[in-house]
């Protein structure tokens, strides 16, 4: 995993798109954005905490290009805006410079030059940016194969993690969910991430509070199904930035990934995850995949991104043993949970949290423990009085 800085890229042409790409290596990111939009532009520095903008300029668009920059370097006048061209003309250079712009690169020039520059540029910004750090607090939950069952886990972990910490606000993304449903748990909702990427500059605590309704104390559920066909461009940069200020608003963001290639969007918020936790039964061909997804991630993570092992399934004296699929996985494992498939139907039929149904049993209590490493706090009593114990204040202080 590898700790680099993020440059957004501001153009549409295919040529200069691919000619970025191949200069970045693994101390700088590029993430995109089109030049449609000044607002989208806007949000996406701040949501990718950029300290350099590559605007494209081109003759034909020139005005369009020069309000960007002008925008950016009013409104952020810490970043370093970059005009990129095709062909240098004096005149356009000239315009740019005058519009805010500190430095103009030519498609084409050599790739070893250009990451200089951009190493230069990334010196003198200022320390007090230099220091800071995007939000960190989002839990990702992947599979290795679709046919695991992300869904349930991920519900029952969001709860279990809600009623821990009190006072914590906790918001569990059903990225893959089935149909209006949310995971297994009785919950509708007709607003989802579909709306706030259709108008992300009304995401903001009151919009949350007014669209979400708490499913258990502290706990929001959002319906996040995103056609994977048009996460791309712009729509992937709203992704972004939608996933930003939701976590801002939560103390605690959980995504339910599911299995390879049912999400492909969730690469584009790696940079922001606390901690990436693959989910695999402990099934030879499985555990054999993983190392090969594990590798796939990295690329995405920050340096300071945790990645685990959570077996789903898990008998103990069956193989491959613990230390076997640790050095198979090359992953470390933070859980062990059993199929436990009677008390697993009941809580799918009756669309309720498992800690609610059968909160003595082998799979709540290993669940437990792993929200104690999560979370670094111990449960003292059952989860299941703890959620009861806040339902009953809360009623209470309601009925006041």
């Amino acid at each position: 995993m590898q700790d680099y800085d993020v440059v957004l890229g501001v153009l549409d042409d295919e040529g200069l798109r691919g000619w970025l790409k191949g200069l970045f290596d693994e101390s700088l990111r590029l993430e995109e954005v089109s030049r449609s939009d000044i607002s989208r532009i806007l949000r996406m520095l701040e949501a990718t905490n950029a300290h350099i903008a590559m605007v494209e300029v081109d003759e034909a668009g020139l005005n369009q290009a020069l309000a960007i920059i002008m925008a950016i370097s009013t409104a952020r006048p810490w970043v370093t805006v970059v005009a990129v061209c095709r062909s240098p003309h004096q005149d356009i250079l000239l315009q740019c410079m005058r519009a805010g712009a500190r430095d103009c690169l030519t498609a084409g020039t050599d790739a070893a030059e250009v990451r200089e520059r951009l190493r230069r540029h990334q010196l003198v910004r200022p320390p007090s940016l230099t220091a800071h750090a995007s939000t960190s607090n989002l839990i990702v939950v992947s599979g290795a194969d679709a046919l695991v069952d992300t869904g349930f886990f991920t519900q029952n972990l969001a709860v279990a993690l809600a009623a821990r910490v009190r006072g914590q606000r906790t918001l569990a993304i059903d990225a893959v969910p089935r149909g209006n449903g949310l995971f297994y748990v009785d919950a509708r909702t007709d607003f989802g991430l579909e709306n706030l990427l259709a108008n992300p500059e009304s995401l903001d605590e009151k919009m949350i509070d007014t669209a979400l309704d708490e499913f258990r104390p502290g706990l929001r559920l959002l319906h996040g199904g995103v056609e994977r066909a048009h996460v791309s461009g712009d729509r992937a940069a709203d992704l972004f930035i939608a996933l930003n200020r939701l976590m801002n608003v939560f103390d605690v963001v959980l995504i339910n990934a599911g299995g390879p290639g049912q999400c492909s969007w969730i690469h584009h918020l790696g940079i922001h995850t606390r901690q990436l936790i693959l989910l695999a039964t402990p099934e030879v061909h499985q555990i054999q995949r993983l190392r090969g997804i594990a590798n796939d991630w990295k690329p995405h993570l920050s340096a300071t991104t945790e990645m685990s092992l959570v077996l789903d399934g898990y008998e103990p004296t069956i193989t491959p043993t613990n230390d076997e699929i640790t050095e198979l996985t090359g992953v470390g494992i933070a859980a062990r949970l059993p199929m436990d498939w009677r008390h697993r139907l009941e809580a799918m039929n009756l669309g309720l949290p498992m800690c609610e149904t059968a909160s003595r049993s082998t799979y709540c209590r290993q669940l437990e423990t792993l929200v104690d490493s999560i979370t670094g706090t111990r449960l003292s009593g059952s989860l299941l009085d703890r959620i009861k114990g806040s339902v009953g204040k809360r009623q209470a202080g309601g009925s006041q």
